[in-house]
């Protein structure tokens, strides 16, 4: 390989590694402070849900005690024990909630009210609840406060679906540690939900309540919560990551333990759709990379036909010398070390010359050995030795 390839390559080798470099360093930091970002986000996110979550929940709890606790409902209902349906219409008028039961002390429903929206399957579920032979989560929550006399409130699975539940016990005297029956009300979690409760219905975040697995509620269009709800149960609880149809994300995952079944809540935000500024980022770098190339190779060009041309020049000038063409030289075409080594070789091969002629001339009648001391002694006298 002759000089000049070497010297294109040597470049071409540099600025292939420092655009290499820039673009993982630019690529490794960008996207993890992009990941700290949204996990930041992410957190902001669901604890500002969490917090209208709970205080909506606060407030049917305030609004149901209310009702509960006074003298009057709680004389009316020893006296109507049969039909508890008009204060149940009453609970579910006030809280405009999903539906309100009645349960007595024997975990029977004797008032269920509840909107159009709920299945009748689930009504069903409801009514039937005392009778089942294994207790669901619902049930155990209706014991433990038939028995204690304490509000409960969480998020419990019923029917495929997941209702944001109060349980408030009706007691004859609120002094009594027990209590003669617990009024449920219930708020189905959906997608209408979900968005009341975004901090903004345009946010970036996706939200998905699941359970067994299976998307319930969400923000999501319906054909594209499946493949990242499955991505991110699949992912570290959080902040984790996911790849969903080529797309990374970052979530963040919770679980409803008193549910008592495979339920919880994902929060997730894509990681791709925030680095289009950094993506741009790194075309200016490869645009300007590939503009110092081409720069590049113009100069190395230039570069390598100042250097090269003067010792392809010397090559040739040194193998006629070797040929005997002591008249060959090699025209100085700058100032530099090429120049300088050119006139030293046009020296050179001038003196080469002389040497010649002298060889010549006295080798005919004198003895070679003393021809060569004698040309010796006259380049050592004027100073020039080869």
């Amino acid at each position: 390989m002759t000089l000049r390839p070497k010297i294109f390559l040597a470049f071409f080798g540099i600025i292939f590694v420092f655009l290499s470099f820039i673009l993982y360093v630019t690529n490794t930091r960008t996207t993890e402070f992009e990941r700290e970002r949204i996990g930041k986000e992410l957190r902001s996110a669901q604890a500002h849900f969490l917090e209208k979550f709970e205080s909506e929940r606060a407030s049917a709890l305030r609004l149901v005690q209310g009702i509960t606790s006074d003298q009057k409902y709680r004389s009316f209902l020893q006296q109507m024990r049969d039909n508890y349906v008009p204060f149940a219409e009453e609970i579910l008028s006030d809280t405009k909630w999903d539906v309100v039961v009645i349960f007595d002390e024997d975990t029977t429903a004797r008032g269920i009210v509840a909107r159009p929206k709920v299945l009748p399957k689930t009504m069903q579920a409801l009514e039937n609840m005392g009778t089942q032979d294994r207790p669901t989560a619902l049930a155990k929550h209706l014991e433990a406060i038939l028995d204690d006399g304490n509000f409960r409130q969480g998020v419990i699975a019923q029917d495929g679906s997941l209702q944001s539940n109060i349980l408030v016990p009706l007691k004859e005297s609120l002094r009594d540690n027990y209590a003669r029956g617990v009024v449920v009300v219930g708020r189905e979690i959906d997608d209408a939900w979900v968005q009341s409760l975004l901090a903004s219905p345009d946010s970036d975040t996706a939200v998905l309540f699941y359970l067994d697995g299976a998307a319930v509620a969400s923000n999501l269009a319906r054909e594209t919560r499946p493949p990242i709800l499955k991505a991110a149960l699949a992912a570290d609880p959080g902040p984790g990551s996911f790849v969903s149809n080529g797309e990374r994300f970052i979530a963040l995952r919770g679980l409803f333990e008193e549910s008592e079944s495979d339920a919880g809540y994902v929060f997730a935000a894509s990681l791709d759709k925030a680095m289009p500024a950094f993506v741009a980022l790194q075309k200016q770098i490869l645009l300007v990379g590939a503009g110092t190339l081409v720069l590049g190779i113009g100069l190395v060009l230039f570069i390598t036909g100042r250097i090269v041309s003067p010792i392809h020049r010397l090559v040739e000038g040194t193998r006629a010398v070797l040929s005997g063409d002591y008249d060959f030289r090699v025209e100085p075409r700058s100032r530099d070390e090429i120049g300088t080594l050119s006139s030293a070789f046009n020296e050179m091969v001038g003196g080469l010359k002389e040497k010649e002629k002298i060889r010549a001339l006295f080798g005919k009648y004198v003895h070679p050995s003393i021809v060569s001391d004698i040309i010796e002694g006259m380049l050592w006298a004027s100073g020039v030795s080869y």
